[in-house]
């Protein structure tokens, strides 16, 4: 079948080429390279190794490990690159402090999901706390607070629930 390049990626079709893991597709005007999250995750290993100061090497690992689901990988190596990150550090024109607790929180989810699906409640509610602690938008925040109250009432911490949903009403940014 045909790959839709376009729509996935926003790559056209060209000429191919295929080595050492990697695909190049050859359009025009651009040059689009494609690899395994493997392979990135090897690449980015050995530039932590030559360049342990750069935490943009730490977050690019962890983006990689993040989308083939190693999440332990993953959140291992976000928690390096805020300890290796400056203040005013800037990936994909965002702060980097920023894009990491964007995806530490969308990690706690998932992980807070999975293990509310197992009905594995003390797992469930330690990834939402989390996520709710990390959140940087009032939305994000909200979502993974009643998740949170979701899980304590399955969990039958009822009063824990009740009280976790009263945190909702009582502040200002979640409410509106």
């Amino acid at each position: 079948p045909p790959i839709k390049l376009q729509e996935k990626v926003g790559a056209e079709g060209g000429n191919l080429a295929v080595g050492d893991g990697y695909l190049l597709v050859a359009s025009e005007d651009k040059l689009v390279v494609f690899c395994q999250n493997r392979r990135l995750i090897e690449r980015f290993r050995e530039a932590t190794a030559l360049a342990p100061e750069q935490a943009q090497n730490y977050y690019r690992l962890a983006l990689a490990a993040e989308s083939s689901g190693m999440s332990e990988l993953a959140m291992e190596h976000l928690k390096l690159t805020l300890s290796k990150a400056k203040p005013n550090e800037v990936v994909d024109g965002l702060p980097l402090m920023e894009a990491v607790r964007d995806h530490q929180h969308r990690i706690y989810m998932q992980q807070g999901y999975a293990a509310k699906e197992k009905e594995d409640w003390d797992l469930a509610l330690s990834n939402f706390a989390s996520a709710g602690e990390i959140a940087r938008m009032p939305r994000d925040r909200l979502t993974a607070t009643l998740e949170l109250a979701e899980s304590q009432a399955g969990s039958k911490r009822f009063k824990e629930a009740v009280k976790t949903l009263q945190s909702v009403l009582a502040d200002p940014n979640l409410r509106s």
